[in-house]
This record gives structure tokens, C-alpha cells and sequence, in this order.
């Protein structure tokens, strides 16, 4: 399993599967990998044996992660210039709108985090003169930081910042990472072979996720692991990274998965979930789809349904509200949801 960028790691994770699967409260951590034993009774016997196993990635992502607010927005302008100036804007509302809108949401704070802030500063000049301008620009500027971060604002924009950091080949660990799970599955793997295995990705996660796919593709030690091997995508934003111009690596990995015999993978969003591209084919993004048939297999999910929002919040303001709870929902969908062979996040057993 992949969950997408958390650099409070695993824990989170872990307290939203325990509500649904009957896992331990400790973790067995190897390396780069937390195994989760489940510990089945009465009607869930069916799962003995099973365990779900976190691939750690958490740590890359807090070195990527930071706190300044300048340091953000000086590295978000190469991200930016190519969002609103390149013609990214425009290819991703024409996929998905939602995903669009939250891609320009912290654009849209920042900006009127300085309108309010000049606003301040004109008022309070005129009152006390420059000094005055100066303090009050600058509570302005701190509280509404403040309270950017509470909303997660800060959040989605470092997520941005990442995935355009990641496009560009600056995140050397990620790679390295890959290599090692590759590694250490394929050793868990001889150790102790599973009856199948499916490889979980949320949110950014997911184009991870397609990442280790591709490498134990790549690998002749993984061919007979590969063919017990399945896929499955919660809530991608994969156009984020994919559309990048410096992309290429990624592309080639998503162009990796079509190379027969394809790997099982099935793709679950939300029209409800803004931060995902919901029906929207990863491979057809990027000119891959074609002669792909239903590739990946595509579900959509009734997140808003099942959060219990009443219909006369569902409106613009009342799912942006939402939004940041919407987007976990799908771990909690996965025993419920789809049915099939495949149907929980079976990392090994």
C-alpha cells in the first residue's frame, strides 16, 4: 500500500484501516516496509493468513517539505509558470474541473492573502504612516498563512510543489526507494510466496504505485511474482505528474503497463472527490489508451453518499468544505466496494 504525501507517516494510515480491517496494533517494520498482520475472527476467517504491508515513503516527502512560506513560493514558481503560462491550466479543466480548480486554489489564496494585505497596509498608512503599513501587512499576511495551513492549503501546495519537483528528476531518494522494495519484496517474496498480491495506490501514491509496477516489471527475478501481481488505484491524480513536459521517466513507466501480458489494474474515484481526476483514464491522458479496450478497469464511487452530506450541501461550497475528508473515504470503501478476486489491498498472504 501507498497512501499519498503524509509526513506524519504511517500512523494515520494505520488508524484508518484498523476501522476496517482486523489488523494489529503494532506493525512489523523491515526496512522501507511495515507489515500488518490480520487477525481474523467469526465472518472475516476467510482472511487468515492475509497481511497488508506499508511501503514508507514519508520520510522523502518531509525532506521536500518546506515550512516557510517564501521557500514555497519561490520554488512554486517554476510549477506555476507553467500551470498558468504554458497552457497547464486548460489541459487539466478540460479532464477534470475539480482537479483544475484545487491545482489553482493556493494560487488563489496567495493572492488574496496580498490583496487583504495591501488592503491593511493603505489603512493603517494613512492612520500611523509606513511603519503602521508595514505591521498590520504583516499580521494580515502571518494569521492568513496561519489559517491557510489549517484549511490544508499548505498542504496541496507542497503536494504540488513535490509532484513538479518529481517531474524534473530533483527527488534522487524516490528512485533509490523503488530499487529497495523491488528488492525486498521479490526476498519476501522467495521466502514466502503469496497466493496473490495487489499493489494499493491513494492519491499521489498512485503514481508511485505505477512507479514499483513498472520496476518489478523491469526485473527477470520478479517475472514469477509479477503474474500473481494486480493493481489498484484509489483516487489518482496521475495527470498532475503525467501532463509535466520533464515527465518522460513516468510516461515511460505508464507505457511499461501496457506491455502484455498487462497487469490486472482497476482504477476507483469519485466525482464527489475534487483532488482526483474521477473517470478520468490515466493512459488516455497521455496518448497511451488507444487499442488499451477498458484499461484500466474504471469504478466510480458515491463518496458524498457515503459520508452522509445531505443534498442540499452538495453545492460548490459544501463539497469544497469537504474536500480533504472526501479524499481518505477510499481506504474505508475497500472491503465494500467492487467485489471481484481482488477486492481488499492484499499486500501479501
Amino acid at each position: 500500500m501507498l497512501s499519498g504525501f503524509d509526513p506524519r507517516g504511517a500512523a494515520p494510515l494505520h488508524r484508518l484501516l484498523k476501522q476496517v480491517f482486523p489488523i494489529g496494533a503494532r506493525p512489523r517494520q523491515q526496512g522501507w516496509l511495515s507489515r500488518w498482520p490480520l487477525e481474523p475472527a467469526g465472518a472475516a476467517a476467510e482472511l487468515a493468513g492475509e497481511e497488508l504491508v506499508c511501503l514508507h515513503w514519508d520520510d522523502i516527502a518531509r525532506r521536500h517539505w518546506p515550512r516557510q512560506p517564501l521557500a514555497l513560493l519561490v520554488d512554486g514558481w517554476g510549477l506555476y509558470k507553467w500551470y498558468l503560462g504554458s497552457g497547464g491550466f486548460p489541459q487539466v479543466a478540460r479532464l477534470a474541473p475539480g482537479a483544475a480548480f484545487t491545482g489553482l486554489y493556493p494560487v488563489l489564496v496567495v493572492l488574496l492573502l496580498a490583496a487583504l494585505a495591501w488592503a491593511a497596509a493603505w489603512l493603517a498608512g494613512g492612520i500611523g504612516g509606513v511603519w503602521w503599513a508595514l505591521s498590520a501587512a504583516g499580521v494580515v499576511l502571518v494569521l492568513g498563512w496561519q489559517l491557510a495551513e489549517r484549511v490544508a492549503v499548505g498542504w496541496l501546495f507542497r503536494t504540488l510543489r513535490f509532484t513538479h519537483r518529481l517531474a524534473e528528476e530533483r527527488v534522487p531518494e524516490l528512485p533509490q526507494r523503488l530499487r529497495v522494495w523491488a528488492d525486498q519484496i521479490v526476498a519476501l517474496e522467495q521466502r514466502c510466496p503469496a497466493a496473490e498480491l495487489e499493489l494499493v495506490g491513494h492519491s499521489c501514491g498512485s503514481f508511485v504505485a505505477v512507479m514499483l509496477a513498472a520496476e518489478l516489471r523491469r526485473r527477470p527475478e520478479a517475472a514469477a511474482l509479477v503474474q500473481r501481481l494486480s493493481l489498484l488505484t484509489l483516487g489518482h491524480n496521475i495527470p498532475h505528474l503525467a501532463l509535466l513536459p520533464a515527465a518522460s521517466p513516468f510516461r515511460a513507466d505508464l507505457a511499461q503497463l501496457l506491455e502484455q501480458p498487462r497487469l490486472p489494474w482497476r482504477d476507483w474515484s469519485s466525482a464527489d472527490d475534487w483532488l482526483c481526476f474521477a473517470g478520468v483514464n490515466p493512459l488516455a491522458v497521455v496518448g497511451l489508451a488507444d487499442g488499451a479496450g477498458n484499461y484500466p478497469e474504471q469504478l466510480l464511487l458515491p463518496l458524498a453518499n457515503r459520508r452522509g452530506i445531505p443534498a442540499g450541501l452538495r453545492g460548490f461550497w459544501g463539497r469544497l468544505s469537504q474536500q480533504f475528508q472526501l479524499h481518505f473515504d477510499y481506504w474505508q470503501c475497500l472491503p465494500h466496494a467492487g467485489g471481484g478476486g481482488h477486492s481488499r489491498p492484499a499486500g501479501h498472504g
